[in-house]
Order: C-alpha cells, then sequence, then structure tokens
C-alpha cells in the first residue's frame, strides 16, 4: 500500500513516500508553501496526489505532555481537509521530537547548515512516517 507522510509547516510541507510491503520511508522534495496553507490545501492535495497514496499520514505536533497545543489545533483540521481531498484514510502520528530526530541522522550523514535546514522538513516526515510503519498500524489497514 502507498503511503505519503506530511510534516506541516506554515512555510514548507515536509512531505515523504513510502510503501508498507518494504517498509521504507524516503523524505521528497518538500513542498514550499506560497501563501497562507489553509488557503493552498487544493494545490497541496493535488501535489500529494501525485504519489497515488492509499493512507495519508500526518504529524500530530502535540505538546511535550501530549496535549493539543496551538499546532496541533491548527494542523488536525488541515490535516482532514487534505485526506478528505484525496478520498484516503488518514492516520495522525505523534510527532514529538521528531524534527530534532531528522536533524541528528541528517548530521550523522554529514549534511550540516543551509543543506540541512533544507532537507529536515521532509526528513522529518519520513521519520513520522517510519515511526508509523514501526508501530505495526499499517498492517491493520
Amino acid at each position: 500500500m502507498k503511503i505519503v507522510a506530511l510534516d506541516l509547516g506554515k512555510r514548507r510541507v515536509g512531505v515523504a513516500v513510502g510503501n508498507d510491503a518494504i517498509g521504507v520511508a524516503i523524505p521528497v522534495d518538500a513542498y514550499k508553501v506560497k501563501g497562507r496553507l489553509e488557503d493552498e490545501i487544493a494545490r497541496l492535495s493535488q501535489h500529494v496526489a501525485e504519489y497515488e497514496p492509499e493512507v495519508l499520514v500526518v504529524g500530530d505536533p502535540v505538546s511535550l505532555d501530549g496535549s493539543a497545543g496551538p499546532s496541533a489545533l491548527w494542523a488536525r483540521p488541515l490535516a482532514v481537509r487534505i485526506a478528505e481531498a484525496l478520498s484516503v484514510k488518514l492516520v495522525m502520528v505523534d510527532e514529538r521530537l521528531t524534527s530534532r530526530e531528522a536533524a541528528r541522522a541528517l548530521a550523522d550523514a554529514g549534511v550540516r547548515g543551509r543543506g540541512a535546514r533544507a532537507r529536515i522538513d521532509s526528513a522529518a516526515a519520513a521519520v513520522i512516517l517510519e515511526h508509523y510503519l514501526g508501530s505495526g498500524a499499517s498492517a491493520q489497514g
């Protein structure tokens, strides 16, 4: 099953693609937000549709204590709108510390400075997708 993961942001949306059969998450070029993301849902959905996903996994930016803060309250309805536009199943995955994990992985691979900043959003989306694939949720459908 094809899966697309998103790390929603107000300037860039990290994008990663994967397949539950092989269990690999691949970061792809981040989507650049040209206006307000709330106003760009149709364009973002069209971008994501090119990957033909059956499931959309979106990072849920909960607070460190697990509560829904302002970021989660902003991201959740956007994730629902994107999934509805694509007519796919939506899965929200806790994204606490995924950007830090992605930055560490990029640094370990020798990617630093501007190169890392340009890739961190999609690397974070790949981490979110890896968490989903590793949770066994993808096997449940």
